[in-house]
């Protein structure tokens, strides 16, 4: 099939079906091959642009699947997200140029990009800048704080982080001062589940939005109306929270709370960790935790997933069928049962991770902490060599004769057939095109991919260690030869000698094949 008979393929069977199955069956099934396809983004965005609601929906999920599969392509050194999302920046300016977009075309393309967490085109965010007044009045940009908390206080059967959420996905459209200037509203008044959601707010990836909550939750405080329990957290939150205006403005809540004798020690809930499933980690540093929850007549799951590098991308609590569909899936993805306290330095470092970046943890990691038990979370910077001291601690690979140490890292050549998820270890495809593109003769290409990937040899250390981490909380002995050949790795082995990294260079190689367009 052409790339444009698979594009219009797709759209046909969009328009046959517009159930969310049939957009989930699309991008499971073809995204790979539409995010490779030329055209594909402009086909896309122009089947969203030439539709009205409710046919519009089954396009625009697509296009926020696409957006954010392109995103963490480009986030993985992958060639191809970067083209996806440039096509589709240009297609949306130069439709704005030639014919314009309806006000609920250019809000469904502007959430889609928040829901991707991926970064707008800048002609997008000035045209809806434009639309305000439209959008404002069919009701698709919240301005009114008084209509969005009688709309939450109907929700009474949602938790404190669904109507975050909620509220959160609505003004994720608007400029961030003014998502700011709404936060600081509903987080100063009186509601108890207000100041609740000014917690969650504290850890929003926008500075000026941890500004503005922690600016309505000091006005709270000011009022004496700060729950206990909610100022006992503010300790925690702080050192979760990158050390910017906001954290002052945090101190002086903690401070007012204090005065009035309002902060009351941590109360874990009722639910407490039964067991928790972790996932190795995916070459790309991606490693998923689940952690059953029993107690009070429920079966909640913490669900909290990690990312090398980058911190951590998700954590919540989910309840009912969201827990068990959850469950069922970590139970499939071959997991290691490890205990609760394996996740604690694991948390701490994706959390340094992250704020080096100045960016805090996601805002359900709060229930997250306080249903494991993990209210003493703090972030703890730990490089490859912290983490190979802190498994061996007694020093029992180092004092191995070479012989063994070495038999420990050809082993690794086995990894790929007793671990689901060394499967598919493989560098960044862009990587590997830089080192094709920088030799003139096709046996030359190795030395150029070890030259490159030299570079990321602590990337690659870290993975392994952090797998062998997993590996001995949970009991398998195989967490040594993970172990030994991260300190390989650590101590400057010649990486072509390596089993598992040529394996890594065989499965880049067929993953680049895989990239190319279909003909």
């Amino acid at each position: 099939m052409s790339t444009q008979d698979l594009i219009q393929d797709c759209l046909e069977q969009l328009r046959a079906s517009a159930s969310v199955s049939a957009v989930r069956r699309i991008a499971d099934d073809r995204g790979f091959a539409l995010l490779a396809s030329p055209g594909a983004a402009f086909e896309l965005v122009a089947a969203i642009v030439d539709s009205v609601e409710p046919d519009r929906a089954p396009f625009l999920k697509l296009f926020e699947i696409l957006i954010r599969d392109a995103r963490l392509d480009e986030e993985d050194r992958g060639r191809l997200g970067g083209k996806f999302l440039d096509e589709a920046g240009t297609t949306i300016e130069l439709m704005l140029a030639n014919r314009g977009l309806d006000p609920d075309a250019s809000h469904g393309l502007m959430l889609a990009y928040a829901r991707a967490e991926a970064d707008a085109p800048e002609s997008l965010i000035l045209a809806m800048i434009g639309q305000f007044g439209a959008l404002q009045q069919s009701g698709r940009i919240p301005l009114d704080p008084d209509a969005e908390v009688d709309r939450l206080r109907r929700r009474t059967g949602s938790s404190d982080f669904v109507r975050h959420l909620s509220l959160d996905d609505r003004i994720a459209v608007l400029p961030v001062d003014a998502q700011a200037a709404f936060v600081n509203d509903i987080a100063s008044r009186d509601d108890e589940f207000c100041g609740r959601l000014g917690l969650y707010w504290l850890l929003d990836g926008a500075g000026e939005i941890r500004l503005g909550a922690a600016s309505g939750l000091y006005d709270r405080a000011s009022r004496g109306i700060v729950e206990p329990v909610a100022a006992g957290l503010l300790p925690v939150l702080r050192n979760w929270m990158p050390p910017d205006e906001a954290r002052p403005v945090v101190d002086a809540v903690l401070r007012e709370a204090r005065r009035r004798d309002l902060v009351a020690p941590l109360e874990h809930s009722l639910p407490r960790p039964e067991r928790l499933l972790a996932t190795l980690p995916a070459s790309n540093g991606v490693q998923t935790f689940t952690a059953a929850l029993k107690g009070d007549g429920r079966a909640d799951v913490a669900i909290v997933q990690l990312k090398a590098g980058q911190g951590i991308l998700e954590a919540f609590v989910a309840s009912g069928a969201p827990a068990r569909k959850a469950m069922e899936n970590q139970e499939a993805s071959h997991p290691v049962a490890v205990p609760v306290d394996a996740l604690h330095p694991l948390l701490a470092s994706a959390m340094a991770e992250g704020l080096a970046d100045e960016r805090p943890p996601p805002p359900g990691l709060i229930d997250v902490a306080l249903a494991c038990r993990l209210g003493e979370l703090r972030p703890r910077p730990i490089a490859a060599a912290d983490w190979l001291a802190d498994l061996d601690a007694e020093g029992e690979i180092a004092a191995l004769p070479a012989a063994q140490r070495e038999d420990l890292i050809v082993r690794s050549a086995t990894w790929p057939k007793n671990y689901p998820e060394t499967k598919y270890w493989a560098e960044g495809t862009a990587l590997y095109e830089d080192a094709l593109e920088s030799v003139s003769d096709v046996e030359q290409l190795a030395p150029a991919f070890w030259s490159l990937v030299e570079e990321r040899r602590g990337d690659w250390a870290m993975l392994m260690l952090r797998t062998a981490h997993v590996l001995k909380a949970g009991a398998s002995d195989d967490w040594r030869s993970f172990a030994a050949t991260g300190s390989a790795l650590i101590d400057r082995h010649e990486l072509r000698t390596i089993p598992i990294m040529g394996y890594v260079f065989d499965m880049t190689r067929a993953a680049s094949l895989a990239e190319q367009p279909p003909s």
